[in-house]
């Protein structure tokens, strides 16, 4: 079992400092220059958002959503981090910003990895 975290990758690094049993369980390499990478009982995934939800899946399967329009909704907002760009993160600061004026959590009422992944971003 062993993760290659991207040097460039905040978000999965506060993840990891969020669950410390994956970060225990797991030889874990920061590395220059590549996507992260997780194998996992015999998985293998590429990218933050995949590696992001294997973990959690794995250690805390309650940050991927309580419901299926949770998960769902996860989903949605770390694709939308991931798609923003440098150029871009204050707009979607912004789109944060305006769903959080009345919330605490991105998704439902609890921490989510929607919000880790999103903040990591």
């Amino acid at each position: 079992m062993s993760a290659s975290i991207s040097s460039n990758d905040p978000a999965l690094k506060l993840l990891l400092a969020f669950i410390p049993e994956a970060e225990q369980a797991l030889s874990v390499d920061f590395v220059a220059d590549q996507l992260s990478q997780l194998s996992l009982n015999g998985h293998r995934v590429e990218g933050t958002n995949a590696v992001a939800q294997l973990l959690a899946a794995t250690y805390n399967d309650a940050l991927a959503g309580a419901t299926d329009a949770d998960k769902a909704e996860v989903s949605q907002w770390m694709t939308m981090s991931a798609r923003h760009g440098p150029s871009e993160r204050q707009v979607f600061a912004q789109t944060i910003n305006d769903h959080l004026a009345d919330k605490t959590y991105l998704v439902s009422n609890y921490l989510s990895l929607a919000d880790l992944i999103a903040f990591g971003n």
